[in-house]
């Protein structure tokens, strides 16, 4: 028996907060009259829960509730049926005049003098005279009595006109947080994070089809033991959560739904054109076109991507019937699911769409994926119509698959190309071309901002691989017995039964103790054969397909001729060279961690061998990190893609790519014969794509030292083979070490990296700190920017421009990235450009505007599935919320970038995060708290915080230090302050040094270091910066007895917060302007208590010291938040006790307790 997880009948309800308020108000407004409220949604949302708990809670009166069905069809069944739950019989026969005033007479005698609450679950199963009586009484309910009529139905559908003008309750899918909050609590937090993505993805925020699929997985599938069935969310689970719907009451409603849903398939739009739906239903109606009898009906098998696989029809469908679909676009006679607009036609849900194509037989998606195949081809849209086609056949079908591949290089864009790259692997016979389309088709995924699609791409490649992809030339080799010598120690006998998919591993001397890996790592002599071809064989056969490759790798080939990959080697026995990082003749699965190629592409006589690239980013590095990694990914390999027969063809011509790309390394075909391609070039090509797919995704959506291990691993594999994309390779592993704070791998990765040389060697000079050696190259980088036109080239050029320090040039860089990335059509890169942006922003102290791009940049990432990205945007917004004094959006920012740093380790967005929430406690007065905060990440020790990032926040750590009585934390710091300050990267960084020295400084010297501060703010620019100078040189001047410098300083700060939307610390600083005045003080009558309205006599400095005092602080802690002396406080509390006539803290804590309600109330 299979074991499922049990999840609880009555789940619990997550993000319906707002619902729940609005029905919880319900008995309130029953003491005083009727009300009625209509819940609507798709299924699955919640309704009835909602419904449910509604009834529970009501305790006023009784409820009657009724689960409405359509067991009585006749007219007026759902009226009998609810007047007899209520106990009334109705006399006479029912009609339109009649029925709503039978169920008034039930419900007000039901109520009798006290409230009653009616509710009606799913409404919509009534007949429609039902439904109209109960509308029209609803209206009247007044007249009942003190009713409540709480109704759910389905919608959209024909129920929602019934009850159209009634107030209603529209439930929309959950949010992902609230969705995922529900699936932590029905598991326990026990799934694998990559299946709890999936599940979160796959329902879309329908908490049922939440629920569903995880009642389907077994604990050891939850946990991530055992893989999971796809898809996950399978047409029966589909159709057990919706049921019937959406509704398809003829025949012709269900083709035009079907040809609709088919359209949409594998595409990134959410509507289609109704001409071609159009077209499609005039040539065939896929209600007619089953298989004809005695033809047995194919199963829908998965697919990569989504949807359901269609086998090809054993005969031609029947003849199409009249065209009633097509009629009902011409006549508007559209199902309420479906909406029509501008010649465009969509669903009005998502999970509608999943559904109808889910529920169809095989066969009809196979007619609806033809019909449709030929409209567009008659509209000149080939790639789509072969697309349409392919989903249509059953496979193998290698000519198919290889004129999809083919055209799929002038696909539209790059979802498309994915589309046709994926479905002609799933066509295809396995072996490598199959696992190089299925590489290719996550290239372009990971292109159109879709990582998580191209990692599930990239598994379809390795469990190809792993379960009967053959290398090159295995066909024939694999099966038949081969035996080794007798008399030898190490001699193995191996058998590989092929008919049976069995591999028989025995060893002479017994059961093997340490499996087939270590076996197959070993050496083997072999008469007759070549023994490190039995082992290959023998480890792909088991399915341990890197081990065969490896193996393979090693075998010598005989004297003139060719080796296993075909590839003659002169000269007799020439053993291959072994990958970057692995010592020859030695086993080796992991490169080293420089990523450096082991050598120049060798290649064959008269044989090239294609690399075509296309430039994808690596994910967020705030703009400091070594700027975009060319990460490539092929435009035009797959529409070159080799034929079915899995041997590589010469690559002599090419399909050009329509879509702008960087330019594409190729290594030329050699004139010579002495270097010769390496015999595992295929192989390590594609392996080498993969993994550099597979890195970059992670680094979008994934812990980024997983993706430097991958990236450094595509970089040793393509190494030998492909060295331009190797070095990518290795830039991009730069990117990851950067956002994960390793400082030593940068360095290695940086060494490994090839590229654009200004830009690893300015980057590594400025680790190194050699500015000097930096600056040169990295200018040259940001003046190529001029000139560049590519996403690529201009983040790189941003990234350098924010490592210097010019942030006009950084901002302009990222702008015109942005537009690029935007032209191109690049999903992936988009985020990217206006994080850089963002991050130029907000260094050039242009708050608003950063945050602005953050804010797009934040949905843009979260719609391409890049939680790295993300991360990095709610950092920046985090920052942007500390200066604007927000202290909840600081909160939620800082924690969701916290969330994401913590489980993938990215340290650049983790300290940004910790920041913002330290200069949000000093902005609202609290040092103590934001020196608690900001010390681990300032100070020396093994949590200091990100090595680009810590420095920014050193004047925010001395400022809260000295004011919290720390100044000999503050003092440690600022000489690394100093150093970064004298490396000119941060053009605001020399006057807040001035600032701490003078916050650190003797009284008689700190006057002198403030005017030098102001004077280079004045330079450098930037309002909130200069303003929180003046406003401590204001603070300073004040407690030296000088008001009148101190008000001029302090006014010039508080133009300086209003103009940049710092309302925190604009009130901060009117409360320094009030202290700074002065107010008489009268002291109440000995023995009385003042009321509220005394508290308006104290001096402000006093009512800023009596808040302090109410909220709980003691004398020492108010005195560091207001920068005065313990004595100070003593005497100014001593003076607002005389003036209250209070004896205590507790009564000032209540008197201002009292003062505030009193203001709020106001």
């Amino acid at each position: 028996m299979t074991a499922h997880t049990t999840v609880p009948t009555a789940p619990p309800i997550h993000g319906r907060g707002a619902e729940r308020h609005q029905l919880a108000a319900l008995p309130d407004r029953l003491r005083t009259g009727s009300a009625v409220l209509v819940l609507t949604g798709e299924p699955g949302l919640g309704r009835t829960t909602l419904l449910d708990e509604a009834a529970r809670a009501f305790r006023p009166g009784p409820v009657l509730y009724v689960r409405c069905d359509a067991a009585d069809p006749q007219p007026y069944g759902g009226v009998r049926a609810l007047t007899a739950a209520a106990g009334h019989t109705p006399a006479g026969a029912l009609d339109p005049r009649t029925a709503p005033r039978v169920l008034l007479d039930a419900f007000r005698a039901a109520a009798g003098d006290g409230p009653l609450l009616v509710c009606l679950d799913d409404v919509h199963l009534w007949d429609t005279p039902s439904r109209t009586a109960l509308a029209h009484a609803a209206r009247r309910l007044p007249g009942a009595g003190r009713v409540g009529l709480l109704l759910t139905t389905l919608g959209p559908g024909p129920a929602d006109r019934d009850v159209a003008g009634l107030p209603a309750l529209q439930l929309h899918p959950l949010p992902s947080s609230a969705a995922g909050a529900l699936l932590d609590e029905v598991t326990g937090s026990a799934v694998d994070p990559a299946l709890r993505d999936d599940l979160l993805e796959e329902a879309d925020g329908n908490p049922a089809l939440l629920l569903a699929m995880v009642r389907r997985l077994t604990p050891a599938q939850l946990s991530g033991d055992q893989d999971p069935p796809r898809p996950l969310a399978d047409p029966r689970t589909l159709t057990g959560v919706t049921g019937e719907w959406p509704a398809a009451p003829n025949p012709a409603v269900e083709d035009l739904l079907l040809l609709t849903a088919t359209a949409l398939r594998g595409t990134e739009r959410t509507e289609t054109d109704a001409a071609v739906i159009r077209a499609a239903a005039r040539e065939c109606r896929p209600s007619d076109c089953a298989a004809p009898p005695g033809a047995q009906a194919m199963p829908a098998v998965p697919v990569q991507p989504g949807g359901l696989a269609c086998a090809e029809p054993s005969a031609p469908p029947a003849a199409p019937a009249p065209r009633e679909a097509a009629s009902l676009l011409d006549d508007s006679g559209l199902p309420d699911t479906l909406l029509l607009s501008d010649g465009r036609l969509r669903f009005a849900s998502s999970l509608a769409r999943r559904v109808v194509y889910a529920r169809a037989a095989p066969d009809r998606r196979r007619a609806a994926h033809r019909a449709l195949a030929q409209a567009l081809r008659a509209q000149g849209r080939e790639l789509p119509a072969l697309v349409h086609e392919a989903w249509a056949t059953t496979g193998p079908a290698p000519e198919r698959a290889d004129r999809l591949a083919a055209a799929a290089a002038g696909g539209p864009n790059h979802r498309l190309r994915a589309t046709a790259l994926a479905r002609a692997a799933d066509l295809t016979p396995p072996g490598l071309t199959r696992r190089e389309r299925y590489t290719a088709a996550a290239e372009q995924e990971l292109l159109a901002g879709r990582p998580r699609q191209a990692l599930r791409l990239l598994a379809e490649a390795d469990h190809d691989l792993d379960t009967g992809g053959l290398l090159p030339g295995d066909v024939d080799s694999l099966s038949g017995c081969v035996e080794a010598p007798s008399g030898r120690a190490d001699l193995l006998s191996v058998r590989v039964d092929l008919a049976g998919g069995r591999a028989d591993l025995p060893s002479r001397g017994g059961d093997l103790p340490s499996g087939p890996v270590d076996l197959l790592s070993g050496r083997v002599e072999q008469e007759g054969a070549a023994p490190g071809l039995v082992r290959s064989r023998a480890a792909q056969a088991t399915g341990h397909a890197a081990q065969a490759v490896d193996l393979a790798r090693q075998e010598p080939a005989p004297a003139g001729q060719a080796s296993h990959y075909g590839v003659q080697v002169p000269g007799g026995t020439h053993q291959v060279p072994a990958r970057a990082g692995q010592t020859p003749g030695r086993h080796a699965l992991a490169p080293t961690r420089t990523g450096r190629a082991a050598g120049p592409a060798a290649q064959a006589p008269g044989r090239t061998v294609q690399t075509p690239v296309a430039a994808v980013p690596a994910p967020g590095t705030a703009g400091h990190g070594p700027g975009h990694a060319a990460a490539q990914a092929p435009s035009h390999a797959a529409a070159q893609a080799p034929s079915h027969s899995d041997q590589v063809p010469d690559q002599t011509t090419q399909t050009p790519d329509p879509t702008p790309q960087a330019p594409h390394p190729t290594t030329p075909a050699p004139h010579h014969t002495h270097h010769p391609q390496p015999a595992h070039a295929p192989v390590d090509l594609i392996r080498g794509r993969a993994e550099m797919v597979r890195g970059l995704a992670q680094l979008l959506d994934g812990p980024v030292a997983d993706a430097r291990a991958s990236l450094l691993s595509a970089a040793a594999l393509l190494g030998p083979v492909a060295p331009a994309q190797a070095a990518s390779a290795a830039l991009a592993a730069a990117d990851a070490a950067w956002a994960g704070g390793d400082l030593p791998a940068l360095r290695e990765a940086l060494c490994g990296a090839g590229g654009d040389d200004d830009y690893r060697v300015g980057l590594a000079a400025l680790l190194d700190g050699r500015l000097d050696l930096a600056t040169v190259p990295l200018r040259r980088v940001v003046g190529r920017a001029r000139t560049a036109a590519e996403p690529e080239d201009l983040l790189r050029a941003a990234a350098a421009a924010l490592v210097l320090g010019d942030m006009p040039a950084a901002a302009e860089a990222g702008a015109r990235a942005l537009a690029a990335a935007r032209i191109r059509g690049s999903a992936t890169l988009v985020p990217r450009a206006l994080e850089y942006l963002a991050y130029a922003e907000l260094r050039a102290g242009r708050h608003a505007q950063a945050r602005t791009h953050a804010e797009e940049g934040l949905r843009t990432a979260r719609r391409t599935g890049q939680r790295n990205t993300a991360a990095h945007h709610h950092a920046v917004l985090a920052l942007a919320a500390s200066i604007e004094g927000e202290g909840a959006t600081v909160d939620g920012h800082a924690g969701a970038a916290l969330a994401t740093a913590r489980a993938h380790g990215l340290a650049q967005p983790a300290t940004l995060a910790q920041w913002a929430a330290a200069r949000a406690d000093l902005g609202r007065g609290r040092p103590l708290e934001a020196a608690d905060r900001l010390g681990p990440l300032v100070c020396p020790g093994p949590r200091r915080g990100h090595f680009a990032v810590w420095m920014l926040a050193v004047p925010c750590f001395v400022e809260a230090a000295v004011r919290a009585g720390r100044a000999d934390d503050a003092r440690q710091v600022v000489a690394d302050f100093a150093a970064w300050a004298g490396f000119g990267a941060d053009p605001q960084a020399p006057a807040q040094l001035l600032r701490c020295h003078a916050l650190l400084a003797p009284p008689d010297r700190a006057g002198d270091l403030y005017v030098r501060a102001l004077a280079l703010h004045e330079q450098a620019g930037g309002d909130f910066e200069r303003a929180r100078t003046e406003l401590l040189y204001g603070k300073w001047l004040r407690r030296r007895r000088r008001p009148r410098e101190a008000r001029d300083r302090l006014g010039a700060a508080l133009v300086g917060f209003d103009r940049c939307g710092a309302h925190v610390w604009a009130e901060q600083t009117r409360a320094e302007l009030r202290a700074n005045g002065a107010a008489a003080t009268v002291t109440a009558p000995r023995g009385t208590v003042a009321g509220p309205d005394a508290l308006a006599r104290l001096t402000p400095q006093q009512w800023r010291i009596a808040r302090c005092v109410a909220q709980g602080a003691t004398n020492r802690e108010v005195a560091r938040s207001l920068s005065v002396s313990t004595r100070t406080v003593d005497y100014h509390l001593r003076n607002v006790f005389a003036a209250l006539g209070v004896r205590s803290r507790v009564e000032l804590a209540r008197l201002v307790e009292r003062a505030e309600k009193t203001r709020a109330q106001l």
